[in-house]
């Protein structure tokens, strides 16, 4: 190593700002892709899933999976890259989950899906569909819509307003609408009437949905212009409706109003949201497309409520219930206390070490940490990865700076016995010292790579945190060799490099060894006795410390699951959350509670 800490030295010295210029330049690249890149809160621990959702409206869980479920297992089972296929039948639900492997596109396991799903030869009516390309991750937005006027009414501004206006937003690939009664037109025919005008249920159905029709009639010419010709047979109303013809006798026409009436009602519920003291409240669940930046998605997501908000109805208004982007501050000021509190302990370590006589050399390890962590930062972002609080969180500093240290200590201790400082000293001494400790650091990110070969949940949780620390590593190498020989240039000779902290652990040692040689006269085989006592001691600590890897991820948020039993009516499970909400509201801590009884219609 000392030819090539040569080169460096003579470098230094011919051309130190073309090099001071390069580090800068690669610095500044490496901040940029770090401030272009998502600190996630944790990683994507799932597997690419595909769920095919089924509706066989009133049919009864038996025959949704006989009819449905059992078809589209068959001919989904060869999928390429399948490893595991779970289904859940209810009654007009068919819920199929695809699991694939590593190694398959999300898109492309939905569209062989998809082909799939056409082969099945499903009964008619049912509707067969794929759930959004969102993973169990991708609930990043909650909100309520809140107004003073019907729950109905505000289940149609959700879903003809507020829903079309965040789907259309980059990233976000559905929404997903819960509460509030669907609005409905329905015919209600007098069974009398019908009988006497010989008419029936069906014929009806198919007159009324063939009327529903505009139809084009070409084009008309007169002199030099042509017109356009069309009949308009859309129902734009209520009124439209009782008023389309379904069948005639003796010449006559028969509309709906003679054979009933048209009047407003609801889809049958399956399911209530509540919201503090209002029992039928319409929510919101905006999902994130896989793969997306979190952070930005979220920020066009607020611009477009408070737009929304702007141009809603008087009165009413969109509240956020869940706010991914809470977390993910929380989770960046984690690993930013740490970097911090981290940093500013070494450099009072290295202070007290090194003396403030040789603070040129303090410096040069300070800026070795930064650069480190950003290279830890480029190396997963260009790995395909984002940084997240487990891999950022597990970045040992020591381990970082250790060459740097090493390095550092033997140009203080060389150069406090020389009378004049030249570059071929500092050459040898860092070349005596750099060769042992980079092969250290080679032994050390070896036992690293194992890490990258894990699969599946384990190597989606891990192999960014072993990318993070090899990159960190080598970061911290790259940076020992570059700031060292060049800070190591502005030592003064002849300094007494022994400080406070070096007198006092002589002095440690010396007691030490003292009480070792008084253990030898009185305690028989002493090193064998410190060392089981020793031992037992790093038992008892182990057993008494925690096991946890993972951090505590707390949101401030509690998820309450209440279980009834399955026979339970929707009414008494609205009762029953309304009950909770009104007790968990008592708590003076409690800002908001919402409720789901159900699923959504």
């Amino acid at each position: 190593m000392k030819k090539p800490i040569e080169i460096l030295m003579k470098i230094y010295a011919k051309q130190l700002f073309l090099v001071a210029f390069a580090v800068i330049s690669i610095a500044a690249y490496f901040l940029y892709t770090a401030w272009q890149s998502e600190i996630q809160a944790f990683p994507e621990f799932t597997n690419v899933q595909v769920k095919i959702i089924s509706l066989y409206p009133g049919k009864a869980a038996e025959e949704v999976e006989r009819f449905v479920t059992r078809r589209l297992e068959a001919v989904t089972s060869g999928l390429p890259g399948l490893i595991n296929s779970r289904s859940v039948s209810l009654f007009g639900l068919s819920a199929i989950t695809l699991t694939f492997d590593d190694n398959t596109l999300s898109r492309q396991a939905r569209l062989d899906t998809q082909q799939r799903i056409h082969e099945a030869g499903l009964p008619d009516g049912v509707q067969s569909d794929l759930e959004p390309d969102a993973s169990p991750l991708g609930e990043i937005y909650r909100f309520v819509l809140q107004g003073n006027i019907a729950p109905d009414e505000l289940r149609m501004i959700e879903d003809w307003t507020v829903e079309r206006e965040l789907k259309s937003i980059p990233g976000i690939t559905d929404i997903v609408t819960f509460g509030g009664p669907t609005r409905t037109i329905n015919v209600r025919i007098d069974p009398k009437k019908t009988w006497d005008l010989n008419l029936n249920i069906e014929e009806i159905s198919e007159k009324l949905s063939k009327n529903n029709l505009n139809a084009g009639g070409g084009f008309i010419a007169r002199g030099d212009e042509a017109y356009l010709i069309r009949a308009i047979g859309l129902y734009d109303s209520p009124m439209a409706l009782e008023n389309a013809t379904i069948a005639s006798r003796g010449g006559a026409p028969i509309t709906v109003k003679d054979i009933g009436k048209v009047e407003i009602g609801h889809l049958p519920r399956l399911g209530q949201v509540g919201f503090n003291e209002v029992d039928d409240a319409v929510e919101g669940i905006v999902l994130m497309r896989r793969g997306e930046d979190s952070l930005r998605t979220l920020a066009r997501v607020k611009e477009a409520v408070e737009r929304l908000n702007q141009s809603l109805p008087e009165g009413v208004k969109i509240v956020k219930t869940y706010d991914r982007s809470d977390l993910i501050r929380r989770c960046s000021g984690t690993v930013l206390h740490n970097i911090i509190f981290g940093m500013a302990l070494i450099i009072l370590i290295l202070m007290l070490a090194f003396g403030l006589q040789n603070y040129a050399i303090t410096i040069a390890v300070i800026l070795i940490i930064p650069l480190a962590l950003l290279s830890a930062v480029f190396g997963v972002v260009k790995a395909g990865y984002a940084p997240n609080l487990i891999s950022l969180g597990a970045v040992d500093f020591g381990i970082i700076i250790e060459t740097a240290i090493l390095a550092a200590e033997a140009l203080i201790a060389g150069l406090a016995f020389q009378r004049a400082r030249n570059d071929k000293f500092i050459s040898d001494t860092l070349g005596s010292v750099f060769g042992p400790s980079l092969i250290c650091a080679l032994i050390l990110v070896i036992a690293f790579i194992p890490i990258l070969s894990l699969e599946q949940i384990e190597g989606r949780i891990f192999r960014p945190l072993g990318i993070t620390l090899i990159s960190a590593v080598i970061g911290g190498q790259i940076g020992a060799l570059l700031f060292i020989p060049l800070f190591g240039r502005w030592l003064k000779p002849g300094n007494d490099h022994k400080t406070r902290l070096h007198i006092l652990a002589d002095a440690t040692i010396r007691r030490l060894l003292g009480i070792s040689r008084l253990l030898e006269k009185v305690v028989p085989a002493p090193r064998l006795t410190i060392g089981i006592a020793l031992c037992a001691v790093a038992f008892m600590l182990f057993l008494s410390v925690g096991k946890e890897f993972l951090p505590d991820l707390n949101e401030g948020s509690i998820w309450i699951r209440a279980r009834a039993p399955s026979t339970i009516a929707l009414e008494e499970s609205v009762r029953i959350a309304a009950d909770v909400r009104r007790r968990l509201r008592e708590i003076p801590e409690v800002t908001y509670v919402v409720s789901q009884a159900g699923r959504p219609d």
